[in-house]
């Protein structure tokens, strides 16, 4: 049996992996926070609370989501399988990383 803890620690974890990688989809793409949140039918601030993986994005945005940017359903989730990291050929890439990286520190310069 799992504990209590255990699972919102997976949980949490799960829901930062999944917003990691909206924000590189979201960047590969070119699209802004607002884009997304309009694509979506939420606001700006809930999606990028999507992103940061403090809110939990249902099935139907992910379905909308991968289509929109032409990915599997189950590359939202590669970072946490591996071996769905290798199925779907998903790999960080350095100018992912990059814009992730500058991303994080433009949005805390920003004070977001």
């Amino acid at each position: 049996m799992v504990a209590d803890s255990d699972t919102s620690e997976n949980s949490r974890h799960v829901d930062r992996s999944v917003g990691a990688r909206l924000v590189d989809l979201r960047l590969e793409n070119a699209m802004s926070i607002e884009d997304v949140a309009e694509l979506l039918g939420v606001t700006p601030d809930v999606y990028a609370a999507y992103e940061r993986g403090e809110r939990r994005l249902r099935p139907p945005g992910l379905i909308r989501l991968s289509e929109r940017f032409g990915v599997s359903l189950s590359s939202f989730f590669a970072a946490c399988d591996p071996s769905a990291r290798e199925r779907d050929n998903v790999q960080p890439t350095t100018s992912n990383i990059i814009s992730l990286a500058a991303f994080r520190q433009a949005r805390t310069k920003n004070g977001n």
